[in-house]
């Protein structure tokens, strides 16, 4: 299995286990909703109360997006004046990177780059915002668009913004 991980905050994005649609700038996560317990499990192996019967508890379960919950991805919000302010900089900070790295990566990524955030700005409304755990501002925002469908997630991660570690 890969982890994606942002190479500027070092935390985990995405991975190879969900289906990945490459759309160059970026890869395209396909998620789903899951139902997630939050009681866990109590079954400790305790014998049932000494006043008798059988004790009870009141599960809550959850819908959660499966690699928001694997991940450990945090919502955040923006305007569109806050994300073209992120956004710049941000592809910015991977251009740079890219000049040391892969010089030959520079041009083609910031053409599809440029007509990627077109596309994300002319529907902006229809996307959510992620980060990592630590809302590290210098770290990449992941974005989240549901399916024509309306119940599939898919999740917008740079690909030049990513290292993979194999586990």
């Amino acid at each position: 299995m890969l982890i994606f991980k942002d190479v500027f905050s070092g935390e985990e994005v995405g991975s190879d286990s969900f289906p990945i649609i490459d759309e160059e700038p970026v890869l395209c996560l396909q998620g789903s909703l899951i139902r997630k317990s939050l009681v866990g499990n109590v079954d400790i192996g305790a014998n049932a109360s000494a006043e008798g019967g059988d004790e009870t508890y009141d599960d809550q379960v959850v819908s959660i997006i499966n690699i928001v919950d694997a991940h450990g991805l945090q919502t955040t919000s923006y305007d569109k004046k806050s994300y073209m302010g992120h956004i710049r900089e941000y592809l910015k900070n991977v251009v740079e990177r890219l000049k040391v790295e892969k010089p030959e990566r520079v041009a083609p990524f910031q053409l599809a780059a440029k007509d990627f955030v077109a596309k994300v700005i002319k529907d902006f409304g229809e996307y959510s915002f992620y980060t990592g755990p630590s809302y590290d501002p210098t770290g990449m925002v992941i974005l989240m668009k549901y399916s024509t469908d309306g119940s599939t997630p898919y999740f917008y991660i740079w690909k030049d913004g990513i290292s993979q570690e194999k586990y």
